[in-house]
């Protein structure tokens, strides 16, 4: 399978692929894409413009005090 990164280089440590996914199609899917309609992932042509993802911490501290 191949390994997807963040444009970092770093690694993935959650994955959520609709099933049957990734299947890199014609041998071109580079790039991952959210679906709001399967709630998942799917591989995509990098070439397809697309809204983006953002890292974010697992954990986010919220100051209830503000």
């Amino acid at each position: 399978m191949k390994r997807y990164v963040w444009v970092d280089g770093t690694g993935t440590d959650f994955t959520n692929w609709f099933r049957g996914e990734p299947n890199n199609v014609k041998d071109s899917e580079d790039c991952v894409e959210y679906s709001a309609y399967t709630n998942a992932w799917n591989d995509n042509n990098c070439y397809i413009s697309r809204s983006f993802i953002c890292k974010a911490p697992s954990v986010l501290t919220i100051d209830a005090r503000t």
